[in-house]
């Protein structure tokens, strides 16, 4: 075996060999454990007080009393699947050089929600590059069709946009389209995305439009299927399912009813009711209103995104807002308070501008210092230092910082340094 083989404990050896490719399918070989094979075999050798790792000791033992009621875990194909040891090694090796690694369902980072929501359906292996807490970090899952026109590219990015700054990652998978829109959107604004391939892990890992969130640790790409594999249909549909179960809320943007893997995917998520699922509204799309007419909910995003508005996403996910995000405040302010109501509610809006005040004051001071330490501030250093505040109210005392001419933003990934006339009045004293 390779090297990444010998180091690994003999449980994930036995797994990975019951349950991987370890390189393209040849016809006639025996074909390894699918998920369910895998579980009910798992739960069998358990209820028998066997583990995996007794296959390569207790081989015959473990035969004399198995015996697969649907006749297709078979000795033969056990046997089969455990001698591959070198090219479990070798494809270790070479995965590894691309920095991929694997779980199985007996490791602690293994999602605990796919075991929750799948059962002994869940996958066996989880391969993966990337951030592994992101694993079970949940967010929004942004699911549609790869061939989108302007108006779904633009509701896709404000709303994966929006997602990141409410603190929400964006699940997807990783296709052409809405996945890649939703998750690049997230991605660029300093969020995090979770990408469920159905095929070539191993290609997305070296891809440079993935490689840089991944090194920041913005980013996790995972998979149940064999790293080199090439587009399957089965595999693409089969994914769906993980995609929801890995979220806390799931999004359509685009479906055609009767059609494709968005549409049959949204629907065994309403039938098995994983998460709540919303779709576009204003959308012509067939399947997004065959999708309301079944139990999806509207999601409804301003037309221009920027990130100076309010919270508008989570309130409409939870339930707890169902209109436009402006005509919320102007219900609120037009109630017809009488003068009483009126006088308390300037007075205790004078002291929460008074406390908003000293709230900027401290963030100013706490910026200035960081770029007096280290010559700049990012947001990501300013969410180490204030975990108390969200990632919209950072970049929304950010944005005010910058107004006030404080500070200015460099590049598209939230970097400041102080205004040029305020750095020369600063030299001037120094």
């Amino acid at each position: 075996m390779g090297s990444e083989a010998t180091v690994m404990d003999e449980k994930k050896q036995a797994i990975l060999l019951l349950s991987a490719y370890f390189s393209a399918a040849k016809k006639g070989d025996p074909m390894p454990l699918t998920a369910l094979e895998y579980g009910r075999f798992a739960l069998w050798l358990n209820e028998n007080e066997f583990q995996p790792q007794d296959l390569f000791y207790r081989f015959d033992d473990i035969c004399k009393q198995w015996e697969d009621p649907k006749g297709k875990i078979t000795i033969e194909r056990l046997q089969f699947l455990l001698g591959r040891g070198m090219a479990m090694g070798l494809a270790l090796e070479k995965w590894q050089s691309a920095g991929i690694w694997f779980i199985s369902r007996s490791d602690s980072d293994y999602p605990s929600r796919l075991k929750k929501a799948l059962g002994v359906g869940a996958p066996a292996i989880l391969f993966g590059v990337g951030n592994k807490r992101l694993l079970n970090a949940g967010g929004l899952a942004i699911v549609g069709s790869r061939n989108i026109d302007d108006a779904d590219r633009s509701f896709t990015a404000t709303v994966a946009k929006q997602a990141a700054m409410e603190g929400l990652s964006v699940v997807s998978g990783g296709a052409r389209g809405v996945d890649e829109t939703a998750m690049l959107a997230a991605l660029e604004v300093d969020g995090t995305a979770l990408g469920i391939l159905s095929n070539d892990l191993f290609k997305a890992a070296i891809a440079s439009k993935w490689r840089r969130y991944i090194k920041s640790n913005q980013l996790v790409l995972t998979s149940p299927f064999y790293p080199e594999a090439s587009f399957q249909v089965g595999n693409a549909m089969g994914r769906n399912k993980y995609i929801y179960c890995l979220a806390d809320y799931a999004l359509a943007v685009r479906s055609e009813e009767g059609k494709g893997g968005t549409w049959s995917g949204a629907k065994e998520n309403l039938r098995k009711a994983w998460v709540p699922m919303f779709v576009k509204t204003g959308s012509t799309a067939s399947g997004n209103v065959a999708l309301t007419q079944i139990g999806a909910l509207p999601l409804i995003a301003p037309d221009q995104a920027d990130e100076s508005q309010t919270d508008w996403l989570l309130p409409q996910l939870k339930g707890e807002m169902v209109t436009e995000p402006d005509s919320v405040v102007d219900t609120m302010v037009s109630g017809g308070a009488d003068k009483k109501d009126t006088n308390a509610l300037n007075a205790d809006q004078a002291e929460n501008e008074e406390d908003s005040k000293d709230e900027f004051q401290q963030f100013v001071e706490l910026i200035l210092k960081q770029i007096n330490e280290n010559g700049k501030v990012t947001l990501a250093e300013l969410k180490k230092l204030r975990i108390d505040l969200r990632q919209k109210q950072l970049t929304d005392l950010l944005d005010r910082a910058a107004e006030e001419g404080v500070v200015e933003r460099k590049g598209q990934r939230r970097t400041y340094i102080l205004k040029s006339d305020v750095q020369e009045q600063l030299d001037i004293f120094s």
